[in-house]
């Protein structure tokens, strides 16, 4: 939903009084054949998903000859993009002691181009980075000092693009059982 954060642009002064997802806005007398604006501004909460549709309708004290034209209605289009990710390992069986290369591939599936899309890589315990790249550009890929997380930053991908982030790890000598890794995709907004 929509969370009101204030008002703009008002061509008077109005009072703003919100209640919940209701915004009340008090814009006093208006003369005959005048009309007043302002933009509400208001915040998308992060799990909003779906379109939105908001409702406005005004009101007044005298006898209103017309009303059917009392309410409106403004749809909001947020943008929706399907990432789907797919991480392969090119050296199977990688051997204990030596590189390991992850390939990890990113599509955006649509309908809407995806703003703000990173991949994050949990490198497991059994393996040390080395380098990374983000079709081939390796300023791209960082290491996050707080969680040892492998941060990709792919940035905007278009409806339909696909971007390829590489991994360079070196497996742990010692390491003697199967290695699991897992990869994640985001975007924002949403």
């Amino acid at each position: 939903g929509l969370t009101p954060t204030g008002i703009q642009n008002a061509s008077g002064n109005f009072t703003l009084t919100p209640n919940g997802n209701t915004v009340t806005v008090d814009i006093g007398d208006i003369p005959a054949f005048a009309s007043v604006t302002f933009d509400l501004t208001a915040d998308i909460a992060a799990n909003q998903f779906t379109d939105l549709t908001n409702p406005a309708s005004v009101s007044g004290n005298e006898v209103d000859i017309e009303p059917a034209n009392d309410n409106d209605s403004a749809d909001l289009d947020l943008p929706q993009a399907d990432l789907i990710i797919d991480k392969t390992d090119l050296q199977d069986p990688a051997n204990a002691g030596g590189p390991l290369t992850y390939q990890i591939t990113v599509v955006n599936d649509g309908p809407d181009n995806a703003a703000g899309v990173v991949v994050t890589d949990s490198l497991p315990p059994e393996v040390t980075f080395v380098s990374g790249n983000v079709d081939g550009d390796d300023s791209l890929v960082n290491v996050d000092v707080g969680t040892g997380n492998i941060i990709a930053t792919v940035g905007p991908l278009a409806d339909q693009a696909t971007a390829t982030i590489t991994i360079l790890v070196n497996i742990d000598p010692d390491s003697g059982t199967p290695i699991t890794n897992t990869a994640t995709v985001t975007s924002t907004p949403n």
